[in-house]
């Protein structure tokens, strides 16, 4: 038997609620243009399946491995991944699962500049 109690602190609906805001909000900002999602693996894979589902604008997908850390311990950034896809001249929108400390997406963005 566990010592910890479950507590939801954000329900399903609003979870899907705010997914809605944010895609209507990324349709408007990219209309006419087209755009690639960058998923960074493995977090990002569920709210990146949602969240493009509800986009309304042309985009693809691209999926990278990127490490930072080793188990629950903080390690060096590693991507395992290499950029076989177009990113020049792109609006690319990136999408990771916890932003904490920032280090995974400066990471990314200095990667892809």
């Amino acid at each position: 038997m566990s010592d910890f109690e479950m507590i939801e602190i954000i329900n399903s609906s609003d979870i899907k609620k705010r997914n809605k805001e944010l895609a209507l909000d990324i349709s408007k900002y990219y209309k006419n243009s087209e755009l690639l999602v960058l998923g960074a693996l493995k977090g990002c894979i569920y709210f990146l399946s949602d969240i493009t589902k509800l986009i309304t604008t042309d985009l693809s997908i691209e999926l990278i491995n990127i490490k930072s850390y080793q188990g629950m311990t903080r390690n060096n950034i590693s991507c395992d991944s290499k950029f076989n896809f177009q990113i020049k001249g792109k609006n690319i929108l990136i999408v990771e699962d916890i932003v904490d400390t920032g280090n995974t997406i400066n990471f990314l963005f200095n990667k892809i500049r």
